[in-house]
């Protein structure tokens, strides 16, 4: 029976659908005996309750705790409220505002004991999904969420399933994705005519004999393997064509990640949050697991990562042992998620693929994680974490292309701002096609059609380019290192004057130079650039990037150092002698040796030195080596201070002391991990005599120097001395977080320094 008179309409915003808010919402309502009614509007949640029954207070209390972003407004009713309370058919509505979406969860702990319990009608069911864990956003064709909405629509409930659907005391009580063995998709074997009924065993058998096999995850394929194993490792390695960059670890439970690494709280818990994303961790010197060396080889980290589905969960646990997880694509190229495009292009990458028959709608990467005394950080934002909307004041309507490293794009409406998961690097035509799918398929969820558009200065970027032939509208350019700051700018809590470190590997700077180790003073939401290292040149423009000793020789000549004096020690590593003369020449004669200030190659070239490092594997190869070595260091007092210099008001960090002092002692054969440590420090010291020069006590860290485990450390160890220190959690530090900083500058008006 009905009941009329004043109602409570609420909206409630924020992460409310793909979660069972509406379900839970019912249950509240009906244990309080309050009629009313529930239903998806758009990517909002609206609900109507009577304004003046006894159980309202005590509603929208354990409403606030199912979430805390409410809007409430009083209206007359014309007709009555249902009783019982009830979930009405979601209403799609026009967007006026970037949309909330739904993150895709990993596989909880219910579903996980349901898989293994075999009175289940869900026993070994690999697609096994509820309210809390499951694809969301990599299968959502349109707002709002629900079944009809998502790639899952052809599978319609059996009667079991219905009833549990109707079952307001079922933990599955309006699952969108509700489905069992009998009504929903099923994993076959790739290429087959029909479903395999034992395609997983193929799968188990395949992975025990060594073999590489690709599987269907939620968000794209994957390539998997014995981690134990040296030589199907390098068999993926070599089909994939990655011989060097570290893969992730499958393990069965935080358990078994305990026996191989050495975890603190916060990584248990990141590990095993729903997002499953891989979390960097320090290796064990003692684990009991055997993990092939040429898994992670040259870094004291590891990828770990926990199932994200029932088919990991069966795979993982069937062989017994961790394996070697990595997205299914070759190196290059983007992610594979397509069924048809991987039934001709599996063979060369895996000995036998499982798939499933749910078409994935958004690719997305697993993301990778890492946490640093306290402080998380996301390093590569994709599957788990790319629905998160932003709050960006002032941004306007703009497109955003961000970078062509680790490229994410980011739309802005109402101050609302989406970052694109990780695409990868615009190098390839295949990835900026990929680039384009997602661009179209995020602006048709979102009904979103930018007005401006925004990019990196850098006119040989893929995006700088792609910009200016999106839209007839002529896109703004932002420097790249006023972005990385800018992003910071936009999500930590910083003061009102402060000191912004950009440090990377190179952008573009406006003089057409090569930037990438600069310290901006914010004050009164002005920007001015105030440090860098001095120059030096990288001989081979980008051949120096990929051959750090170029960058090293460099560094010699610009010292005043004969090339004797360092001839030598580079043919101990393996360097050519006519390539050090070659290079040499165009040193003196200033020939195709484009000048730089980048923090990122004089990492490169101390790595060089110290680790015998003469060629770049993958991006951050030599520096990452030389972490490693400085974090084998146990206690040192030295230090290789870079001295400040100040020149027509610009304050020039001088490395040239430090480098000669670092090759002095390595004639001395001194031991190179200490050697590495000293340098660390006396980037440190560089930084901090900075924000004393500036009477600062609040730096803001941008860049992908900034990826470095032992430089965080370092740097929050000054915190003790009142120093605060502010980087991006939830953004990628990298370029990945470029297109939300571009925003931020527009925003602030940063476009031009002064």
């Amino acid at each position: 029976m009905g009941q009329f008179g004043v109602a409570l309409k609420i909206i409630v915003q924020g992460q409310v659908q793909g979660v069972g808010f509406r379900p839970r919402l019912k249950r509240l309502a009906d244990s309080l005996d309050l009629p009313g009614w529930v239903r998806n509007q758009g990517d909002q949640v609206q609900l109507q309750v009577p304004a003046e029954h006894p159980a309202l207070t005590a509603f929208l209390e354990g409403l606030r705790q199912l979430t805390p972003e409410l809007s409430l407004s009083r209206h007359i009713l014309d007709k009555p409220l249902p009783q019982p309370f009830t979930i009405l058919p979601s209403l799609s509505v026009p967007a006026d505002s970037l949309l909330q979406l739904p993150a895709d969860r990993g596989i909880c702990a219910a579903c996980r004991a349901e898989y293994h319990d075999p009175s289940s009608r869900r026993f070994h069911y690999p697609l096994i999904s509820c309210h809390d864990c499951g694809p969301r956003l990599a299968i959502l064709q349109r707002m709002p969420f629900c079944r009809e909405h998502t790639s899952l629509q052809p599978w319609q409930p059996c009667p079991l399933c219905q009833a549990e659907f109707a079952d307001a005391g079922n933990r599955r009580f309006h699952s969108e994705l509700i489905s069992c063995p009998q009504c929903g998709p099923q994993v076959r074997l790739l290429g087959e005519s029909a479903c395999v009924a034992d395609a997983i065993s193929a799968g188990l058998a395949c992975l025990k004999r060594g073999g590489v096999l690709g599987v269907k995850s939620q968000s794209g394929f994957q390539l998997l393997c014995r981690a134990s194993d040296e030589q199907a490792v390098a068999r993926l390695r070599d089909n994939k064509r990655r011989p060097f960059k570290p893969l992730a670890v499958l393990v069965e439970s935080a358990a078994q990640a305990r026996r191989l690494a050495i975890l603190t709280t916060a990584e248990i818990d990141l590990l095993e949050a729903p997002a499953r994303p891989i979390v960097l961790v320090t290796k064990r010197g003692d684990t009991d697991l055997p993990i092939a060396a040429n898994v992670s080889a040259g870094t004291p980290d590891c990828g770990l990562m926990l199932p994200v589905s029932g088919l990991h969960l069966a795979l993982v646990d069937g062989v017994g042992e961790p394996l070697v997880c990595t997205s299914a694509n070759v190196s290059g190229e983007p992610l594979l998620y397509d069924d048809a495009e991987m039934a001709n292009r599996w063979r060369e990458l895996c000995d036998l693929c499982l798939s499933h028959d749910l078409p994935v709608m958004l690719p997305q990467d697993d993301s990778v994680v890492m946490n640093t005394s306290g402080c998380t950080q996301i390093l590569r934002r994709g599957r788990g974490f790319s629905h998160a909307r932003l709050q960006l004041p002032g941004a306007g309507s703009v497109l955003a292309w961000g970078g062509d490293l680790k490229h994410a794009f980011a739309f802005s409406r109402a101050d609302q701002v989406i970052l694109s998961p990780f695409i990868g690097d615009m190098e390839t035509i295949p990835v900026r096609q990929r680039q384009q799918r997602v661009l179209q398929h995020l602006a048709q969820l979102h009904d979103c059609t930018p007005q401006q558009s925004a990019r990196d200065l850098h006119p040989g970027y893929h995006t700088h380019g792609m910009a200016a032939s999106h839209s007839d509208v002529t896109p703004l350019n932002v420097q790249h290192h006023v972005a990385h700051v800018a992003l910071n700018d936009a999500l930590c809590p910083l003061p009102e004057r402060y000191l912004a470190l950009a440090w990377d590997g190179t952008g573009w700077g406006e003089q057409g130079d090569g930037w990438g180790s600069e310290a901006f003073l914010v004050e009164q939401g002005r920007l001015r650039r105030v440090a860098m290292l001095a120059p030096f040149s990288l001989p081979g423009g980008e051949a120096a990037v990929r051959q750090p000793w170029r960058v090293a020789l460099a560094l010699c000549f610009h010292a005043g150092m004969a090339l004797q004096d360092c001839e030598e020690y580079l043919l101990q590593r393996r360097v050519p002698q006519q390539a050090i003369r070659v290079v040499w020449q165009m040193l003196e004669r200033g020939l195709n040796a484009p000048p730089c200030h980048s923090m990122g190659r004089l990492f490169d070239a101390v790595s060089c030195w110290l680790t015998v490092c003469d060629t770049q594997h993958f991006e951050g190869d030599a520096p990452l080596r030389l972490q490693a070595l400085a974090s084998t260091c146990r206690a040192t007092d030295r230090m290789f201070p870079i001295t400040n210099e100040e020149v027509d008001g610009m304050h020039i960090g001088r490395w040239q002391p430090a480098w000669i002092s670092l090759l002095n002692a390595c004639q001395q054969n001194t031991d190179p991990a200490q050697l590495a440590f000293a340098f660390h420090q006396g980037i440190i010291q560089w930084a901090l005599a900075l924000a004393r020069i500036f009477d600062v006590t609040d730096l803001s860290l941008s860049g992908g120097c900034f990826q470095n485990r032992l430089l965080q450390s370092l740097l929050l160890q000054q915190q003790t001395n009142g120093i605060r220190i502010h980087w991006p959690a939830t953004i990628p530090v990298n370029d990945g977080g470029l297109a939300v900083g571009q925003l931020q500058a527009l925003a602030r008006g940063w476009t031009h320094l002064i």
